[in-house]
C-alpha cells in the first residue's frame, strides 16, 4: 500500500508539471505574482507579529512600491531616452567602425578558415544589417502587441500578488486540506523545504542582481564608455540568468570599444569585469546564496538549457530554484519512502 501511495505521488506531480506547461503562457502573471509574494512575504509576517493589520501592511508597501518606481523612473527614463538617441544617432558612425575592424581581422581569419576569402566579411555584414533594418517595420505590429500584452501584466500582477499575500494563510490550509491527514507530515516537509528555497534565492538573487547592476554601471561610466547606464542595466538584466548572464552581460560593451579600436580600454574592461566575476563568486553569491540553492554546476546549466526550452525567458530565470524544489521534493518522498519501507520489514 506504501509503494501505491509513492507511485500516485509522482503521478501526481508529473500531471502537475505536464498540465503547467500546457498553459504556460497562460502562467505567466501567476508565477510573476508568485515570486513577488516570495519576496513581501517575511515583510508582511513581521509587521503582522507587531499588531498590524495584514491588509493594512500590504497596501501600504504597494503605495510605497508605487511611489519609489515612479520616483526612479523620473530619474531614470530621461537618462535611458537620452542615452538611446544617442545610440541611434550614431549607428551609421557604429556601423562603419564594424566594417572597418573587419576589413582589418578578415586576413587573419582567412588563414583560420580558407572558405572566407571566397567572401567579403564587411558586404556580408553590411547586407545583414540593412535586411535587419528594413524589416523592422514589419515586426512593429507584433512588438505593439507586445508591449499591450506588457501593459496588461502591469496591471493584473499587483492584484494577483496582493490576493496572495492577503490569503496565503488560508491558501496553506486549503493545501492541507486536499490530503488525508496521514500525508500531513510528508506535505507539511515539502511545502516548508519549498518555502525556504524559493524565499532564500529570489530575496538573494534580487539583492544579488542589484549590487553587480549599480557597480557595473559605476565602473562603465568611471571608463568613460559610451552608453553606460544602458549597458549597466542590460548587465542587470543578463545576471538574472545564473552562471551564464554575468558573461553575456560582459560582451556589449567589450564589444563595442573593441570596435572602436581602443584596445587599452578593452583589456581594461576585460579585468573589470573579471574582477566582477570573482567578487560575485567569492562574496555576492557566498552571501546571498550559499544556503539556498544547492545543485551541482552541470546540473544548474541543464536546468538552464531545459527551461529556456520549455518557457523562454521566464524558464531561464526560474529554472534553478524550480529544479531545487524538484530536488527537494524527490528526496524527501524518497526518504520518506524508504524509511516506512524499512519499518515495514522490520515489522515483518
Amino acid at each position: 500500500m506504501t509503494r501505491n501511495k509513492y507511485v500516485w505521488l509522482m503521478a501526481g506531480l508529473l500531471f502537475v508539471f505536464w498540465f503547467a506547461y500546457q498553459v504556460r503562457v497562460a502562467l505567466y502573471p501567476f508565477l510573476i505574482s508568485v515570486l513577488l509574494a516570495y519576496l513581501f512575504k517575511p515583510l508582511v509576517n513581521h509587521f503582522t507579529a507587531q499588531g498590524y493589520k495584514k491588509w493594512l501592511i500590504i497596501t501600504v508597501m504597494f503605495l510605497i512600491g508605487i511611489l519609489l518606481a515612479v520616483e526612479l523612473a523620473v530619474f531614470l527614463v530621461p537618462r535611458l531616452v537620452e542615452e538611446v538617441t544617442i545610440m541611434k544617432d550614431t549607428l551609421p558612425s557604429i556601423t562603419g567602425q564594424v566594417k572597418a575592424f573587419l576589413v582589418r581581422i578578415q586576413p587573419s581569419l582567412e588563414k583560420i578558415y580558407p572558405p572566407l576569402r571566397a567572401q567579403s566579411l564587411p558586404d556580408l555584414v553590411g547586407k545583414k544589417l540593412t535586411e535587419l533594418a528594413t524589416s523592422l517595420p514589419a515586426h512593429v505590429p507584433a512588438m505593439l502587441g507586445n508591449l499591450l500584452g506588457w501593459l496588461y501584466l502591469t496591471v493584473l500582477i499587483p492584484f494577483i500578488t496582493f490576493a496572495l499575500l492577503l490569503d496565503a494563510d488560508r491558501m496553506a490550509d486549503w493545501i492541507f486540506s486536499i490530503f488525508p491527514s496521514r500525508y500531513t507530515e510528508t506535505v507539511l516537509s515539502i511545502i516548508s523545504e519549498i518555502n525556504q528555497v524559493m524565499s532564500g534565492f529570489l530575496q538573494g538573487h534580487l539583492m544579488r542582481i542589484f549590487w553587480l547592476t549599480i557597480i557595473t554601471t559605476l565602473g562603465l561610466i568611471y571608463f568613460g564608455v559610451n552608453f553606460a547606464l544602458v549597458f549597466g542595466l542590460l548587465t542587470g538584466v543578463f545576471n538574472m540568468v545564473p552562471v551564464l548572464g554575468a558573461w553575456i552581460g560582459a560582451i556589449p560593451p567589450i564589444l563595442l570599444v573593441v570596435i572602436s579600436g581602443n584596445m587599452v580600454l578593452a583589456v581594461k574592461l576585460v579585468i573589470f569585469f573579471l574582477l566582477i566575476h570573482a567578487f560575485d563568486n567569492t562574496v555576492l553569491s557566498t552571501y546571498y546564496l550559499a544556503t539556498s540553492v544547492n545543485l551541482h554546476f552541470v546540473l544548474v546549466l541543464f536546468a538552464i538549457m531545459v527551461g529556456a526550452e520549455l518557457y523562454g525567458v521566464m524558464g531561464v530565470i526560474l529554472s534553478v530554484p524550480v529544479f531545487s524544489m524538484i530536488k527537494v521534493v524527490t528526496q524527501i518522498l524518497y526518504h520518506d519512502y524508504r524509511d516506512k519501507m524499512r519499518v515495514q520489514e522490520g515489522i515483518n
